[in-house]
């Protein structure tokens, strides 16, 4: 079972550690979201879905980006589906709610986790993404 900690400032929301043992997510994040709709998501339950699968994926050999899209995706959007909620709904809401505090400098008063994987920020964009989220 993985370790979920909460206490860190993590780009796009959530990552995993170099040894998968723990999924980062970051502080900002609510628990829980309510769509349009009324329902209630359960963020956190959907984001280790996401990483968990992605992690898996990359350690069979699949890249990055094909693990995220073809894996990682479709496993947080059944997550959301199992929960009563439209994946669409959910990835709007939840893209509002990080766009908030990306590039945000005066918020961060957190690090980012010290063994955070590096390998789904290996390219130039996000990098230069990654440094604007979260500034040591």
């Amino acid at each position: 079972m993985v370790k979920v900690n909460r206490k860190f400032a993590v780009p796009y929301g959530a990552g995993s550690s170099k040894d998968n043992k723990t999924v980062y997510i970051d502080y900002r994040v609510p628990q829980k979201i309510k769509t349009m709709s009324g329902k209630k998501i359960d963020v956190v339950k959907a984001l280790v879905a996401h990483e968990t699968s992605e992690e898996k994926a990359m350690d069979r050999g699949m890249s990055y980006e094909k693990a995220h899209d073809k894996v990682a995706v479709p496993t947080e959007n059944k997550e959301v589906r199992s929960q009563g909620a439209s994946p669409r709904e959910y990835n709007h809401i939840l893209n509002k709610t990080l766009d908030k505090f990306a590039g945000k400098k005066k918020e961060i008063k957190r690090a980012e986790p010290p063994d955070l994987d590096p390998k789904p920020y290996k390219d130039e964009h996000k990098l230069s993404l990654l440094k604007k989220i979260v500034h040591k």
